[in-house]
C-alpha cells in the first residue's frame, strides 16, 4: 500500500495521531468530553462536535451546515455499518446567544426542544422522498442536547 493512500486518523480535541477510526482518544481531557478518532482529512477547529459518538452509534464526523436551531453532521454509523447525517439541537449555542441577546433563554430553549422533537416525530410520519429522507432515528444524548439521524 503506497503513502498516499494510507488515512491518517486524530483527535479532533488534542490532535493526537490514532490508528483507527473511532478509536477513543486516552488523553484524561478527551476521555472525560469522549473524543474518538476521526479522518485528519475531516477536522474542522470549529467544528465543536467533531468525535463525538451519538447515541453510542454515530460517530461525529465532519460538519455539513448550521441553521438557526442546530447544525447537521456527517457520520459514521455502527450497528449497523452505514453512514449517516446527524442533526443536533445545540442547546448550548443557543443558550449562550439567547443570554447574550436577552439576559434569559430557559422557556426559549424548551419551546425549541419542543419544536425540534415535533419536526422529527412529523418526519417521520410521512414517506420517504429524494428531497425529504426518511429518519432513522431521534433521540437526547450528553449535555441535553436532541439529535435526529438521517440517510447521508
Amino acid at each position: 500500500m503506497s503513502q498516499s493512500t494510507l488515512t491518517t486518523f486524530l483527535c479532533p480535541s488534542c490532535r493526537a495521531a490514532l490508528s483507527a477510526l473511532a478509536e477513543p482518544c486516552s488523553a484524561e481531557k478527551c476521555q472525560r468530553f469522549g473524543s474518538h478518532a476521526i479522518a485528519a482529512a475531516d477536522f474542522d477547529k470549529f467544528s465543536p462536535y467533531q468525535g463525538w459518538l451519538v447515541a453510542s452509534r454515530y460517530l461525529l464526523l465532519k460538519e455539513l451546515g448550521r441553521g438557526g436551531m442546530g447544525v447537521v453532521y456527517r457520520a459514521q454509523g455502527f450497528r449497523p455499518s452505514r453512514r449517516v447525517a446527524v442533526k443536533l439541537l445545540d442547546t448550548y449555542e443557543l443558550r449562550r446567544k439567547l443570554v447574550e441577546s436577552t439576559g434569559g433563554g430557559h422557556e426559549e430553549i424548551d419551546l425549541l426542544r419542543s419544536m425540534f422533537k415535533r419536526e422529527a416525530q412529523m418526519q417521520a410520519e410521512m414517506p420517504s422522498r429524494d428531497s425529504f429522507p426518511a429518519i432513522y432515528e431521534q433521540g437526547e444524548h450528553r449535555c441535553d442536547e436532541l439529535d435526529s439521524v438521517f440517510p447521508y
